[in-house]
């Protein structure tokens, strides 16, 4: 039982500077996918423990009846629009949907050119593209599905309990909320989110349909569970470790742009000031970017490569092999 996260890390990273194209699709994808399911968990568990807040803000909603008429409510506002609203909202709404569209396609587009890479077949920003176009829909349904299954769950169970919440207002009421809210949304958004990873990369690379595609990565899921968990606990590391990378390249780079702004202070040169601060600012951020991109095409990578050994052959997962080390270890011993 050999190794199998040592090569996939290797091949990943190798793949993540000799294909730079998939850069662009890293930086677009991670609008739609999770950056991880440990940091999911993390990301979760905020907004569960936001939950009591928002529950008092929603009973506060109530008791000034903003509820009772949400059809006159709904009048109200759409009466207080004018053109110049009317137009923004509009922009922005055409604004928001290309992005999820190029969101998607990235998404898509980046499991096949990784895919390609790593099987050395012929590959590029534009066939990537192209299969990211070809799987929109696909791949969409998969991100939506995934959000219904997550969201719909926590609706069914939680909404008896807010009504009575709102009816009748108390602390336990509030606190088995916020404890539903942390049993059934975390487990079930990490579980979702490895069904619908695998399911993404069965539509792409195997070219089956949603319906198919879920029940082959729940399947892949099941028999892999283990294996799957321990590459989301590397992952997660790599995150962590990227985020001490990035604090200590901003420290590095905070020192001599200080010292900059702090001469063009004392030189009261205003104009040069505001220029230094902006120009600061706008590299910390595209610094944040660019490893934030290349966090989240490497990740997408592993998963590839992963998915491709899960699907090829048997693979054992670590705890199993060091089961397997210490029960042969073991019976050398004893048999000496």
């Amino acid at each position: 039982m050999t190794s199998i996260y040592r090569p996939i890390l290797k091949i990943a990273w190798q793949i993540l500077w000799r294909a730079k194209y998939l850069w662009f699709f890293g930086l677009f994808a991670v609008l739609v996918s999770n950056s991880g399911e440990l940091n999911l968990i993390i990301n979760n568990f905020s907004i569960v423990s936001e939950q009591g807040p928002f529950l008092r803000n929603l009973k506060l909603l109530y008791s000034q009846g903003v509820f009772n008429n949400p059809i006159t409510n709904l009048k109200e506002l759409v009466a207080n629009f004018n053109l110049s609203a009317i137009i923004l909202l509009i922009l922005f709404m055409a604004l928001f949907l290309f992005l999820i569209w190029l969101a998607v396609v990235a998404q898509a587009g980046l499991v096949s050119g990784a895919y390609r890479e790593y099987r050395k077949q012929p590959s590029g920003f534009v066939s990537a593209f192209k299969t990211g176009r070809q799987n929109f829909w696909s791949v969409l349904a998969l991100n939506v599905i995934g959000k219904i299954v997550i969201y719909g769950a926590l609706l069914i169970v939680g909404l008896p309990l807010v009504l009575l919440y709102l009816k009748q207002p108390s602390e336990t009421g509030q606190l088995l909320f916020v404890l539903l809210s942390f049993i059934i949304l975390i487990p079930l958004a990490v579980i979702v989110s490895f069904l619908i990873k695998y399911a993404i990369i069965f539509v792409v690379l195997k070219k089956e349909k949603v319906g198919q595609a879920l029940k082959s990565g729940w399947r892949l899921f099941i028999k892999n569970w283990v294996v799957t968990v321990e590459m989301a606990i590397i992952l997660f590391l790599i995150s962590i470790l990227t985020g001490i990378v990035m604090i200590l390249v901003t420290v590095i780079l905070a020192i001599p742009l200080s010292l900059l702004v702090y001469i063009f202070y004392i030189l009261q040169v205003e104009g040069l000031l505001m220029l230094a601060v902006i120009l600061a600012l706008l590299l910390l951020v595209l610094l944040i970017f660019w490893l934030g991109t290349l966090l989240s095409t490497y990740q997408m990578t592993c998963w590839v490569l992963l998915f491709d050994r899960l699907t090829e052959s048997q693979v054992f997962s670590k705890i199993s092999r060091l089961v397997a080390g210490w029960t042969s270890r073991k019976k050398v011993t004893s048999n000496q």
